[in-house]
């Protein structure tokens, strides 16, 4: 399912020991931005990048926000500095929020194109991901979509989008 134009898809990340308190914390705070409407339980995932060696938790949540993207991104970067002040341990992060789409528009390409949000992202369209808020649920894993060429035009693999393709708003 295409999250609607006025949706936004988000993804969570934290590799500190208390990291499904902190994505926890940070989907309560998103609640009070507007509503969510699907999202998955929080996941483990592998450090994708150099230099990063602690297993991050994920979560990806579909946001119904009458915000406009730049307003929501003010308050979810907002937050997300506040949480990631109090850190002070070296290869942790804390909290990590990114707003990875907007409608079908893909903002964030490598976020998009990552495992720890393909994993999330084609859970949302599983009978794992769960509606609304506070509800417990799992992620199975699968890579959900591939990035084609020139362009930044991706394509949905699995589940009721198989076969739908996204276009890439911006660089990051």
């Amino acid at each position: 399912m295409l999250p609607d134009n006025d949706q936004y898809v988000i993804c969570l990340g934290s590799n500190t020991p208390d990291a499904k308190q902190r994505l926890d914390e940070a989907a309560d705070y998103i609640a009070r931005c507007g509503s969510i409407v699907r999202g998955t339980d929080c996941y483990p995932t592998a450090p994708e990048y150099a230099g990063e060696k602690f297993p991050y938790l994920n979560r990806v949540l579909v946001l119904d926000c009458p915000l406009g993207e730049d307003g929501l991104q003010t308050l979810l970067k907002s937050y997300e500095s506040a949480v990631r002040a109090r850190c002070v341990q070296p290869g942790r992060v804390n909290l990590d929020i990114d707003i990875v789409m907007h409608g079908s528009n893909v903002l964030r390409p490598r976020d998009f194109a990552a495992k720890y949000f393909k994993m999330g992202f084609a859970a949302l369209h599983s009978r794992k991901a769960h509606e609304g808020h506070g509800e417990e649920a799992g992620a199975d894993e699968g890579d959900g979509h591939t990035a084609h060429g020139a362009g930044n035009i991706y394509e949905c693999e699995t589940g009721a989008d198989a076969g739908k393709k996204y276009q890439c708003k911006r660089e990051t």
